[in-house]
């Protein structure tokens, strides 16, 4: 037997087997009355992990910091552990829309195919070409002079956010509320705090190549650690961790798998505990006079982790609003990309992003407190175009995520490169749950500074 014809039998065996163990957990279900649901939250599962078995045997490695693993992996999350999640814990819930919790897990395995589809596709490496990327030829100067300057804006910016919200003490003693009058408005404020992003990766990839100011790059992690953390918000500051992590796994050594997962529990630890803390500040209660219970147990931290990613019952209510509550929105939610510099005080009728529309119609409650809702992807493409949406739309971020690995592969060991793929790669997980044109707009804003940053710090050579 040829090697072809070989790896396609192991494919055929692992596929075979992962079909048995599938049918067994379908067959033995916690609930029997929802056979189909489970039939198809099972194929959603199977349909996600094909790939890897794929991978696995044809190229003997799985690449876990590839898109199509981000993506496959939080897709599963937002949608397959959160399904069986309601159907173990709340089934109650799923019963009364159990004909729609049915609708968005089919409009969900749609989507991973045909994104896919896309993935697989050659378009990715016919977009990409076969141009290189700027030689990482740093100057120490001039890397020197922007970890200054950027830091400093990061920080006056930081300062500015405290004076805005009348000082430390009304600041970190209600940061959601202060966040939500800063991020009014003045956006770009808070925008500029995350400048400090962009000098802390160049400086670990430097530390990575010559292992020297070990120290004191620690020191200057601590710090920008800190100024991200303040901001109220877990995602950026565990934005720059996986991005550290992805720098590390190209440049120095692989990261196996082992230690990704000790890294994700102290995360989702993290998020727990910050998450409780950023809750109760926002109760506008006093400190001194009010207990600040931390619950940390097996139930209670699954349950505030995974309340964190409810994107499935709100896919759900959107299919269950359009159109008759709410009308198609016919890309007016991505076109709010565009227009998203023009102060809402000169256009007030300006195209609103998914978020701000589907928490307005459908959660007016959290509307009222000003939180929005992370309707996902899946739910915005939907509440534009509909099914058609959903394939179009999978299919096109399938080639952007191709694209973006093609990348990397093509400009292997290229430190300029792995930094632009590390700022890229986290934003696959902010897309499928997010609004695109917030997610989106701060995709462009990092990747057009660390390309300055780069395109600077890089000595041309003649």
């Amino acid at each position: 037997m040829n090697d072809g014809l070989k790896k396609y039998y192991q494919f055929l065996k692992w596929f075979f087997m992962l079909i048995v163990a599938e049918t067994i957990i379908l067959i033995v279900s916690i609930n029997h009355d929802f056979f189909f649901f489970n039939m198809l939250i099972n194929y959603l599962f199977v349909a996600a992990i094909i790939p890897f078995i794929h991978e696995k045997i044809t190229s003997g490695k799985i690449d876990i910091f590839s898109p199509i693993a981000i993506f496959s992996f939080f897709y599963l999350l937002l949608f397959g552990v959160r399904a069986l999640d309601l159907l173990i814990f709340r089934p109650e819930d799923f019963q009364a829309d159990e004909k729609y919790y049915a609708y968005t897990l089919i409009y969900a395995i749609i989507g991973l195919h045909f994104f896919q589809i896309g993935y697989f596709s050659k378009l990715g490496q016919l977009l990409l070409g076969r141009k290189k990327f700027i030689p990482d030829n740093w100057s120490d100067v001039r890397f020197k002079i922007i970890l200054i300057a950027y830091s400093t804006i990061s920080f006056l910016s930081f300062l500015l956010m405290i004076k805005l919200s009348g000082g430390f003490a009304s600041y970190f003693s209600n940061i959601h509320n202060a966040m939500v009058r800063i991020t009014s408005g003045k956006t770009f404020v808070f925008i500029s705090v995350l400048l400090i992003n962009i000098p802390l990766l160049i400086w670990f990839c430097y530390v990575i190549e010559h292992k020297r100011s070990v120290i004191t790059f620690l020191l200057f992690f601590l710090f920008a650690s800190m100024l991200l953390m303040s901001l109220g918000e877990r995602g950026h500051f565990m934005t720059l961790i996986i991005s550290l992590l992805i720098c590390y796994h190209y440049l120095k050594k692989k990261i196996h798998s082992f230690p990704v997962v000790v890294m994700s529990t102290l995360l989702i630890l993290f998020l727990v505990v910050y998450g409780q803390y950023r809750d109760f500040t926002a109760q506008n209660y006093k400190i001194k006079k009010a207990g600040f219970n931390v619950k940390i147990g097996l139930l209670s931290t699954y349950s505030y982790f995974i309340g964190h990613f409810d994107q499935l019952r709100h896919v759900k209510d959107v299919v269950i609003a359009v159109p008759d509550q709410l009308d198609f929105q016919v890309g007016k939610t991505f076109l709010n990309l565009l227009v998203k510099p023009i102060p809402s005080a000169i256009w007030k009728n300006k195209p609103r992003g998914a978020g701000q529309i589907v928490t307005k119609y459908l959660y007016p409650k959290a509307y009222n407190l000003k939180v929005t809702v992370a309707p996902s992807l899946l739910a915005e493409l939907y509440l534009n175009f509909h099914i058609i949406g959903v394939i179009l739309g999978f299919f096109l971020f399938g080639i952007f995520c191709k694209t973006l690995y093609y990348f990397l592969i093509k400009n292997d060991q290229n430190k300029n490169a792995v930094i632009l793929y590390s700022i890229c790669l986290p934003y696959v997980f902010s897309e499928l749950r997010g609004d695109f044109a917030i997610v989106t707009s701060f995709l462009i804003f990092n990747l057009i500074f660390s390309f300055v940053a780069l395109n600077y710090i890089s000595k041309k050579i003649r």
